[in-house]
């Protein structure tokens, strides 16, 4: 017997399924619960919307990181980069690349442990505040590592990497 979990749910959903077998006259029925997932959407649009807040420097360093896992060393340093950068800089433009997403349980993720890995080029045009009058600009650019992982029955984002030799340790994504 297979099943097919229906296209038009919108995903996580949780299922019902109902099994019935009859034998002639007997009957015999149960139900199990089934949580499905289309992991690589889910984590990658986590990600985006990571990458989509932390360059908008009106929301809260709070509020950027509100889907890191508390049970990830990750979320303290990621919370940390977006304070400086809100502190630093003003970030004037960006642009991301179409993320790849794998996922792989038990991995890493560029060097970091995680369920799922979402890559994506990016690129900020920012100032660096510091520099006032002369409006020092900056424009990191690179490649955006996020790991995930899948806790509680939903995904979360565990730990962020910018692999940009050029811009490290002058901008705080690291």
């Amino acid at each position: 017997m297979n099943w097919t979990a229906p296209v038009s749910l919108g995903l996580p959903q949780n299922c019902t399924i109902e099994l019935i077998v009859s034998d002639g006259p007997r009957i015999a029925t149960s139900t199990v619960v089934v949580r499905v997932h289309n992991s690589a959407i889910e984590v990658g649009d986590l990600a985006l919307l990571f990458l989509t807040e932390f360059a908008d420097n009106t929301i809260p360093a709070a509020t950027v990181v509100r889907n890191f896992s508390d049970s990830c060393s990750g979320k303290a340093s990621e919370l940390k980069d977006v304070s400086d950068v809100r502190r630093d800089y003003r970030i004037n433009s960006y642009t991301y690349g179409i993320p790849t997403v794998t996922v792989r349980f038990g991995a890493t993720c560029n060097a970091k442990s995680g369920d799922a890995c979402v890559r994506t080029s990016v690129e900020w045009k920012s100032t660096f505040k510091p520099s006032t009058p002369d409006e020092r600009q900056v424009n990191p650019k690179g490649t955006s590592f996020i790991s995930g992982i899948y806790r509680e029955s939903r995904w979360w984002l565990c730990d962020s990497t910018l692999d940009d030799p050029a811009t490290l340790g002058f901008w705080p994504m690291r």
